[in-house]
């Protein structure tokens, strides 16, 4: 009996013993960040994230206490939606609870995160969880995906800020220089939670100052012949009666300066960081003022008399004004202005395409021109204007805007808007400036 008693004591010794034998394993926790760096030209990016394991036992482990367990990384709480998609990458690493074979021990591990693409509007997170033996062990690592500064152009805020500044020039040379001023707001996915994909609503809006040219009959150079009387008042003698033949040349300068206060609901057909396709409706308050210019020259003048061969019609067509009657050497000039106030409405499609850096920016627009601006014409005979009447037109409108960052916060942008009516010659106008984002303006005012 005292040899039965005294096994059974061992025996209950020996189970407290091991009952009172654990171990633990704990990822430490805490918060870190790893960049996703674009400019890489690839699909994937893989990236190491360092994860601390605290190991706790209430004895030396040895091999034989831990060669049966096997500890495995998950990635798990990934933001809702995100484009990230991290996995653990392409050998994930396997450890053995064997290496751990102290009471306590901390050890790091290098855990590579593969990452197809980034949000670039939104903040995305995961987290590094430690399971042993498929059990999921305490703490948790969390990750936040940081974007490099030139992963989507710097002048560009969240809302879609631009200011552009810049310089109007003329093709032909005649109007010169003049400035051109553009504030937009641009934020496609401003009435949708979620911002990328179809069906996503939002808006593009703005006040631009600009200067338009045509290149017609309105802004070009012409010669023509005119007759004109000596002296005005007197009555057609035959034979007696002088009058000056002239050989003149025309040029008349066409400007148009406008303002434009548009707003663009939009409707995304692809919508994403690096491509847009966007439905847009156009409506636009328009303030047209065209200036015409008109400077006539004489290239040769002499004088002839009234005979009774001099047919009826140049008899009935002379000029009673003598443009040039201090001398020909003189230039003489006329300018007139018109204004008028239009609305215009109608549909297109916007399409940008965006890359570390840059964008290139398409918006035509056919529609329906309210009070449309006529330009101005001229009756050489007598050099009156003629302001022909505004009407209701099928008009177009087509902008274009190439941009490349210069430093962190101004890009140079190289732009062109064409308009006008259907079946005539459009006006255009070409500039190159800046465009200077939220972040820029706040700097300058600091």
């Amino acid at each position: 009996m005292r040899k039965i008693f005294l096994l059974l004591c061992l025996s209950f010794i020996g189970i407290i013993k091991v009952v009172c034998q654990t171990q633990s394993f704990e990822i430490l926790n805490g918060n870190t960040t790893i960049q996703y760096l674009k400019k890489e030209n690839a699909l994937t990016a893989i990236r190491n994230v360092t994860v601390k394991i605290e190991y706790w036992s209430s004895k030396d482990s040895g091999n034989n206490d831990n060669k049966d367990k096997v500890l495995k990384f998950e990635i798990t709480n990934i933001t809702p939606s995100a484009m990230s998609k991290p996995v653990i990458g392409i050998i994930p690493p396997t450890i053995l609870a064997k290496d751990f074979s102290t009471r306590h021990k901390t050890v790091s591990y290098n855990i590579p995160i593969t990452i197809s693409a980034v949000d670039l509007y939104n903040l995305e997170t995961f987290s590094i969880v430690l399971k042993v033996d498929d059990v999921l062990q305490k703490g948790a690592l969390g990750v936040i995906l940081q974007k490099e500064p030139t992963t989507e152009p710097t002048n560009k805020s969240p809302d879609g800020f631009s200011f552009i500044n810049a310089v109007n020039f003329d093709f032909n040379g005649n109007n010169g220089a003049s400035y051109v001023g553009n504030i937009n707001l641009f934020n496609p996915t401003s009435f949708s939670k979620k911002k990328e994909g179809f069906g996503r609503f939002g808006y593009n809006l703005g006040i631009m100052k600009i200067d338009f040219s045509r290149n017609d009959s309105l802004n070009t150079s012409y010669d023509y012949y005119e007759n004109v009387k000596v002296k005005p008042l007197d009555r057609i003698i035959i034979d007696t009666t002088k009058y000056l033949r002239q050989y003149n040349k025309l040029t008349t300068v066409s400007k148009n300066l406008t303002w434009s206060f548009y707003f663009q609901p939009t409707f995304s057909i692809i919508c994403n960081p690096e491509f847009k396709l966007l439905l847009h409706v156009h409506t636009e308050l328009f303030i047209d003022k065209w200036t015409t210019r008109t400077d006539i020259s004489n290239y040769q003048q002499d004088s002839a008399t009234i005979t009774k061969l001099t047919s009826d019609s140049l008899i009935k067509n002379l000029s009673p004004l003598n443009k040039f009657s201090k001398s020909t050497l003189d230039i003489v000039s006329t300018t007139s202005n018109s204004n008028s106030l239009n609305f215009n409405i109608g549909l297109g499609i916007t399409l940008e395409k965006s890359w570390p850096g840059g964008s290139l920016f398409i918006q035509p627009t056919i529609g329906y021109a309210i009070n449309y601006a006529r330009p101005i014409s001229i009756d050489t005979k007598n050099l009156d204007y003629k302001a022909e009447d505004n009407k209701n037109v099928f008009a177009h409108l087509t902008r274009f805007r190439l941009s490349e960052i210069i430093t962190n916060n101004i890009q140079a942008i190289i732009g062109v808007d064409v308009r006008g009516k259907f079946k005539s010659i459009p006006t255009y106008a070409a500039f190159i400036g800046v465009n200077v984002g939220l972040e820029g303006i706040k700097n300058l005012i600091k």
